[in-house]
């Protein structure tokens, strides 16, 4: 179910989830609507990557980091694991986000 949730419901009551619709789906993943979990997306420079947004919000949980970045008016939450070796990037910095094809999970929309 965590995995592979078939609804957006589902996608939400389990776990943490980014959630595309609409244009947005389409110009990130080629779906209508689509999941994408914190934990798959990866930070990078500005630049690289699939998207380019700037960072909202850093909450630290611990053993990783929840970043808040706006692409365009969307949000995306990516969770950067504390042994990374990458510094975390500070409010208001650019970045860019990268994902893995097998990260997309294509939702009923």
């Amino acid at each position: 179910i965590y995995n592979v949730p078939t609804t957006k419901f589902v996608a939400q009551f389990i776990g943490a989830a980014n959630l595309l619709e609409g244009e947005q789906a389409r110009k990130l993943t080629g779906a209508n609507a689509a999941m994408l979990r914190p934990e798959r997306l990866t930070l990078g420079l500005p630049g690289s990557g699939r998207a380019l947004g700037a960072v909202e919000e850093i909450q630290y949980f611990g053993s990783f980091s929840r970043v808040r970045v706006n692409i365009d008016g969307s949000f995306l939450t990516v969770d950067v694991p504390a042994h990374s070796k990458l510094a975390l990037p500070a409010v208001g910095d650019r970045v860019g986000l990268n994902w893995d094809n097998s990260a997309v999970h294509v939702l009923v929309s």
